[in-house]
């Protein structure tokens, strides 16, 4: 059973570990305690958020196309917002690698990259 579990596990691990996120904050940092990644929010678009707000970081990540799916990107971006002290997220564009990356990808294992990008903004209460 172990030899079983081990491939997924490790599976596991490495998608989890592929996602990098960076921050470009807009605010005074630290100005907001950390929140739970639980918490954030998210949108699709700004006209969806109903409460005033405001903008306190852009956050892109990116990950291996074949491994990463977008669900993992948000997950990512989540936790970082959370950490920035934003309880929302914005989605912007998503994009997935042009079919040169992919073959460049397969080929080489380099290159290949999905990115995200949203707008991290902290909801007034």
């Amino acid at each position: 059973m172990l030899r079983r579990i081990f491939p997924l596990l490790l599976t596991v691990l490495a998608a989890s570990a592929c996602v990098t996120t960076h921050a470009i904050q807009l605010g005074t940092p630290g100005q907001y305690p950390p929140v739970d990644p639980i918490q954030v929010q998210v949108f699709l678009k700004e006209e969806d958020v109903k409460v005033p707000f405001e903008k306190i970081a852009l956050i892109e990540a990116e990950g291996d196309y074949s491994v990463i799916h977008d669900d993992d990107m948000i997950k990512a971006m989540k936790k970082k917002a959370g950490k920035l002290g934003a309880n929302g997220l914005i989605l912007g564009e998503f994009k997935d690698p042009s079919t040169a990356g992919k073959v460049t990808q397969a080929l080489l294992g380099v290159g290949g990259e999905r990115k995200g990008k949203v707008l991290a903004i902290r909801l007034e209460r």
